[in-house]
């Protein structure tokens, strides 16, 4: 047996992991199902936040815990998320399909404050995706309301986060100036593309 596996952490120790696993487990799975009704964590990280609680909350339990104080089925789902990061190295070695889904899982579960473009108390402009093998990914405004958001508009222009800078200029009256700004776009020879957002109250809906 592995070295790490003889340091065990007490019973108490086991349930209170497997009542985070377990609660950060259905949150996260109501999170995930409630956005294909597109609502979304008015936080970016909140998702992410979760996906990694339950991750390492998983590694902990099969690494650190006594396996008898937990069921079989417990067990073999611990001891296959603590296995999951090898499995997911062999499967980014596939050429293209392996790169394209590691840029997927990044986006969703890791994130980077790049992807951010904008964000205050109503809104949150937000970058989809990385380039891969396609265009630029177009960026896409959430609307903030209470606790939760709502993925609401796709900009018509892509975002280059490398040569790209967006300015948003807000208007005062619950309206937006979106501007783009890229040193070398051929389908804007000015270099300037600008969007008009006005925003919109879901709870109208």
């Amino acid at each position: 047996m592995p070295k790490f596996r003889e340091a065990k952490f007490g019973r108490s120790a086991a349930l209170a992991i497997r009542w985070v696993i377990i609660v950060s487990a259905i949150i996260l799975l109501t999170v995930l199902i409630a956005e294909s009704y597109n609502v979304y964590p008015r936080g970016y990280w909140v998702t992410k936040v979760l996906f990694w609680l339950f991750v390492f909350s998983c590694m902990s339990a099969y690494g650190l815990c006594s396996p008898k104080n937990f069921a079989t089925l417990e067990r073999v789902i611990y001891k296959t998320v603590f296995f999951l990061p090898l499995i997911f190295l062999c499967f980014l070695l596939v050429p293209f399909i392996g790169i394209g889904f590691g840029l997927l899982f990044y986006v969703k579960f890791i994130g980077d404050n790049k992807l951010i473009l904008y964000s205050d108390n109503n809104i949150r402009i937000e970058q989809p995706g990385i380039r891969f093998l396609g265009p630029d990914p177009r960026p896409i405004i959430y609307v903030k309301q209470k606790l939760i958001s709502f993925q609401d508009t796709t900009l018509l222009f892509g975002y280059n986060e490398a040569k790209d800078r967006i300015e948003v200029r807000n208007q005062g009256d619950e309206s937006y100036l979106i501007i783009l700004r890229t040193p070398d776009n051929y389908q804007v020879p000015t270099g300037i593309d600008t969007f008009f957002y006005k925003l919109k109250d879901y709870r109208r809906d």
